[in-house]
C-alpha cells in the first residue's frame, strides 16, 4: 500500500491527515462563567505541562479572557508527577498555602487529577466546593463516585469515535482523495457539587 488511511484522535490539525478533535471552548466558557459567577477571583490551573504550551494556551483560553476581564488572577500549578497521586500532594501544598493567597477554584487538565486534588484538599481539611471549587475535564464516571460528584467539561468520546470510524471507510471504501479533514466534536460543562 502506497497509502495507508489514517484518522488522529484529539490531535492539533495537520494539513496532511484528517483529525477528530474536541473542542472545549463553549464548556471551558461556561464553567469559567459559572465559577466566576459564584464570586471566585482566584484561580489556579492544574497541569503536567508548561503554562506556555500551545496545549495548554488553547484549552483555557476562553478562561484566561473571561477571568481577565473579571479581574480574576490566574496561577498555574505545575504537576511534576502526573498522576493522581502527584495530584494529591498538589492538592496538599495548595491547601498549606495562606488562604488570601490560595486560589478558591482550580481547573484541572483531566479528571482523574481532579479526583487526586480533590483528595489531597480534602485530606487537609478544606472544603470543596466551599473553600475551593474544582473542575476536571473528560467526565469519567469515577467522578460521579465522589462524595461530591466532580464538576467536569464531558467529552463525548462516543461521537468522537464514531464520526472518527465514518471518515476512516470513507477513506478506505470510497477511496476519498481529498484535502485533509478537520471536524470538532463540542464537549460541555456539567455543574455538579465541586463548584
Amino acid at each position: 500500500l502506497s497509502h495507508v488511511p489514517v484518522v488522529s484522535l484529539d490531535s492539533p490539525a495537520d494539513a496532511n491527515r484528517d483529525t477528530v478533535q474536541f473542542d472545549l471552548r463553549d464548556a471551558m466558557a461556561a464553567a469559567t462563567a459559572h465559577v466566576l459567577g459564584s464570586g471566585r477571583r482566584r484561580i489556579g490551573i492544574i497541569s503536567p505541562y508548561d503554562p506556555f504550551d500551545l496545549f495548554v494556551k488553547q484549552r483555557y483560553q476562553a478562561l484566561y479572557g473571561a477571568a481577565h476581564g473579571a479581574g480574576a488572577r490566574i496561577a498555574h500549578f505545575k504537576l511534576v508527577d502526573n498522576s493522581r497521586r502527584g495530584a494529591l500532594n498538589l492538592g496538599l501544598q495548595i491547601a498549606a498555602l495562606p488562604a488570601a493567597e490560595r486560589p478558591n477554584a482550580l481547573f484541572c487538565n483531566n479528571d482523574h487529577l481532579a479526583i487526586g486534588i480533590y483528595h489531597g484538599l480534602r485530606r487537609a481539611g478544606l472544603r470543596v466546593p466551599d473553600d475551593v471549587a474544582i473542575v476536571g475535564v473528560d467526565g469519567i464516571e469515577e467522578a460521579d463516585l465522589l462524595d461530591i460528584p466532580l464538576s467536569t467539561i464531558k467529552n463525548p468520546v462516543d461521537e468522537l469515535c464514531r464520526i472518527a470510524v465514518t471518515m476512516l471507510r470513507e477513506r478506505i471504501e470510497e477511496e476519498e482523495t481529498g484535502p485533509a479533514r478537520h471536524v470538532p466534536v463540542t464537549s460541555v460543562f456539567l455543574s455538579k457539587g465541586s463548584t
